[in-house]
């Protein structure tokens, strides 16, 4: 025998309210404060001759050390490529980040700027 889907609905599910209250009569709630680290806003700037893969090499060491990019800008002039991209990161990480990208992009002179604006969203 097949039965009409509401009532078959009705006859083998208890409504959503009775299946709320049961299981929240029967649980102890724990809440728990999680504080999100203190984070930065800086301005990657970077210029050099122009050679591939530096736009990569530059946003690699940035996610790798927990960074989000967000706006960027690049200029290719005379054979030099400028970047320039505003990084959200914690603030913890921002030292560590500027030691990486000094060293671990060949070719580019590369600063860290603060931001006078927070990141766009």
């Amino acid at each position: 025998m097949v039965l009409p889907t509401a009532l078959y609905t009705r006859a083998v599910i208890p409504s959503s309210r009775w299946i709320c209250s049961k299981f929240l009569s029967n649980t102890s709630i724990t809440t728990r404060q999680f504080s999100a680290p203190a984070k930065k806003v800086i301005i990657i700037h970077s210029i050099g001759e122009d050679r591939p893969g530096i736009v990569a090499d530059v946003t690699r060491i940035v996610t790798e050390k927990g960074g989000n990019v967000g706006e960027s800008r690049a200029q290719l002039l005379g054979g030099h490529f400028s970047l320039m991209m505003q990084v959200d990161i914690a603030e913890k990480d921002v030292g560590d980040l500027q030691d990486q990208l000094a060293s671990g992009v060949e070719g580019m002179k590369t600063e860290c700027l603060e931001s006078v604006e927070g990141m766009k969203t």
